[in-house]
Formats: C-alpha cells, structure tokens, sequence
C-alpha cells in the first residue's frame, strides 16, 4: 500500500527542477504583464503556453537522458 502511495505521490512532485521552471517562469509572465501593460494577452498567454510546453520537453528529455545513463 506504501508503495502505492509513494508511486503517485511521486508522479506529482517527484521533480522539483520542473515545477521550479513553471513558477519561475509563471513569475516572469506575470511581471511581464505588470511591467508592459500594453501587451496583448493574447501574445504573453502565447508566451506562458510556448513557455511551458518548452519546460515540459526539456524535462522530458533529461529525464530520459538520465534514464538511458541508469540503463548502462
């Protein structure tokens, strides 16, 4: 049953190197948006969504770099 638990817990803050790149770059849009109020939302909603997919790839492919590294 721990193990369970430990496995889906896991699945949500197992890596903390991407949840610190959505906040931070969260954090960046969102002074974006204070600093240049004239910016369209439609362009840093862009930015936000194109922000995090990027995150999200890299964090996929480090991990399968490090896991191809375990493999070895």
């Amino acid at each position: 049953m721990m193990h369970a638990i430990r496995a889906i817990f896991g699945l949500f803050v197992d890596d903390g190197a991407l949840a610190v790149g959505l906040l931070a770059w969260t954090a960046l849009i969102g002074l974006a948006v204070r600093l240049w109020p004239v910016t369209s939302f439609a362009v840093l909603g862009t930015a936000l969504f194109l922000g995090y997919v990027a995150i999200l790839i890299g964090n996929v492919v480090l991990a399968a770099h490090a896991h191809a590294l375990r493999r070895r």
